[in-house]
């Protein structure tokens, strides 16, 4: 029995994977704590902007008193700017840099993805920030949220993202790195190989690994040979052994840049 709602996501490669939204009551908790540590940062920020402006003011009003006035309306209009900039920024860099997890999210196991599974990016997170007040206001994104097939707020809808769990983005399935691919990978590193992918490529790759025992032969044989094609334009695949399949060239990839792309959230 699945206490959340599911969908299943196809990927370009023809790869399906399969999510469970976050539900309403993770999301409300996630953005409890968000508004929590918004506000001690705003709080913060604040008291020592009103400390300092306080002296500033002080200093050009004996200068001249039409300074001191001139001095706290650019001071007001300033912080008022950075106020801006640190509420809409919070979620952005955390979407973006930690992929799709705020500290809401990460304490309660959800995070942001695009509607093809994979990360989030600047686009789709400086829409959702932006959208968020519009969510906010009169609970329009908590009744989107419960009418949605996606459970999708109007920053989702119009950015293209889902919210979900974050243990069910990762299968079940350990990832085996077969004996050659661990030598390919241990090859490139001594070679000094490196690559161009992206981390949407690695994604795409990892979910593979992950979900091929549930292929059928067919599947799984056209899915490996369209992503191996894919990454080696990008991969030092001239010479390979012979007898090297398709499935140990990903598994090579992702031990090489993968795992620790996904884990370092480094972009490679």
């Amino acid at each position: 029995m699945h206490f959340f709602n599911r969908v299943t996501l196809p990927t370009p490669e023809s790869t399906e994977l399969e999510f469970a939204l976050a539900g309403l009551g993770n999301r409300a908790l996630a953005i409890v704590i968000d508004y929590v540590l918004l506000a001690i940062a705003l709080t913060t920020f604040w008291t020592v902007w009103l400390i300092a402006s306080v002296q500033v003011i002080t200093y050009a009003g004996q200068i001249d008193p039409r300074y001191g006035s001139l001095a706290s309306t650019w001071l007001l209009a300033i912080a008022l700017l950075l106020s801006f900039i640190l509420s809409t920024g919070y979620f952005i860099w955390f979407e973006v840099m930690r992929r799709g997890q705020t500290p809401g999210k990460r304490w309660v196991n959800i995070r942001v993805v695009k509607a093809d599974g994979t990360p989030v990016g600047i686009a789709q997170a400086v829409l959702r920030s932006l959208l968020r007040p519009i969510d906010d206001a009169a609970f329009i994104g908590l009744l989107l949220i419960l009418l949605t097939p996606r459970e999708q707020r109007l920053g989702d809808l119009l950015a293209g993202t889902l919210v979900v769990q974050e243990a069910s983005a990762v299968a079940v399935n350990p990832i085996y790195i077969s004996t050659q691919a661990h030598a390919l990978a241990a090859e490139w590193a001594a070679q000094g190989h490196s690559a161009t992918l992206t981390a949407d490529d690695l994604a795409v790759v990892r979910a593979y690994l992950q979900r091929r025992s549930q292929l059928t032969a067919t599947s799984r044989s056209h899915i490996s040979a369209t992503l191996t094609q894919r990454v080696g334009d990008r991969l030092p695949l001239d010479n390979l052994p012979p007898n090297l399949s398709p499935d140990d060239v990903l598994e090579a990839v992702y031990q090489a840049w993968g795992d620790r792309a996904w884990n370092d959230d480094a972009i490679i």
